[in-house]
């Protein structure tokens, strides 16, 4: 099995490779990057909610490593959500060049 995440064109690449050899089973990941999983027996989703906002806003989410997608399960989604928004609010917003602010306005 291969397992890519890259460029849709790379991907196109692997899907090529894979039909003119043996059909080798392969997992892509094209366009889309960074998903944070959410399953239903997480602990503590306060902090969770934490390093989700931190993920997506670090930076500006101008990083290759920004959470850019959320998957929740449903059994947590409501909670999770809720503490997102919570959190949230309480994040500073204005001028982005005054470090007391979390988000620029």
């Amino acid at each position: 099995m291969v397992s890519f995440t890259g460029s849709t064109a790379t991907g196109r690449r692997f899907l090529h490779y894979s039909a003119e050899s043996n059909l080798k089973k392969i997992v892509l990941e094209c366009g889309g990057k960074n998903p944070a999983l959410v399953f239903d027996d997480a602990e503590d989703l306060a902090s969770v909610a934490a390093n989700v906002l931190n993920g997506a806003f670090w930076n500006m989410g101008e990083n290759c490593s920004a959470t850019s997608r959320l998957l929740v399960q449903e059994g947590v989604k409501d909670k999770l959500l809720a503490q997102i928004a919570e959190q949230i609010g309480e994040w500073r917003m204005g001028n982005p060049l005054d470090p007391e602010n979390r988000l620029g306005t």
